[in-house]
């Protein structure tokens, strides 16, 4: 959380979208749901953060990342991303391999 997330009604909904704002351009309309949290001590970063996480579901697929210089992404079905996360562990963030680990209770919890 950042002050400027302290300025609405909903803290906790803003500064999840400034977050994901800051990494990908979503020029679709888009809801997010909060589905679990996140406490990692097991590196640097992750001691000194703690992680809401959040389904989103966009109208339309129309995402991009924003630093591309040192970024890539796409959409890939949920088969293909767990043997990414099997196979290519180490290009994963530490959150982003938990929450793959547990996609079907993180989209469930989101009522996909």
């Amino acid at each position: 959380m950042n002050p400027v997330d302290l300025d609405g009604a909903d803290v906790l909904d803003a500064g999840c979208r400034r977050e994901l704002e800051e990494e990908v351009a979503i020029r679709a309309p888009y809801a997010l749901s909060t589905v679990g949290v996140i406490n990692d001590d097991s590196s640097d970063v992750g001691s000194v953060h703690f992680g809401l996480v959040n389904v989103g579901r966009c109208e339309t697929p129309d995402v991009a990342v924003r630093e591309t210089e040192v970024l890539e992404g796409g959409f890939v079905a949920r088969a293909a991303l767990r043997e990414m996360a099997r196979t290519e562990r180490e290009r994963f963030e530490t959150w982003s391999a938990l929450i793959v680990d547990r996609l079907d209770e993180a989209l469930a919890g989101a009522g996909a």
